[in-house]
């Protein structure tokens, strides 16, 4: 299983994306995909596979900070693990956030 935390942060137009994911030492697991999609685009611009750990720090623009932008997550491992996830930050808010864990 790929232990993860996500946070997204919005400030005014800036996002910014902190990533840390891993899988536990000495198996055979591997992060297999991982990718961060703001406003339909994947902010994630290096490839996590193969690794065991994986994390970092990206961050995005937004057209319009007063429309509501989706944030979505998705990752999956070489043993069939996956999890993904949603949520909004909300174009009425100049400072809102977004995390995801497990």
């Amino acid at each position: 299983m790929v232990k993860y935390k996500i946070t997204v942060n919005k400030d005014m137009e800036m996002v910014t994306v902190h990533y840390n994911l891993e899988v536990p030492a000495g198996g055979q697991e591997l992060i297999a995909d991982f990718s961060v999609f703001i406003d339909g685009k994947d902010v994630i611009e290096e490839s996590a596979s193969g690794n065991t750990k994986f994390f970092g720090t990206t961050f995005a623009k937004l057209a319009d900070e007063t429309k509501d932008v989706p944030v979505n997550f998705s990752i999956t491992s070489n043993v069939g693990f996956s999890a993904d996830g949603a949520d909004v930050l909300r174009g009425g808010h100049p400072f809102d956030d977004a995390s995801f864990s497990n």
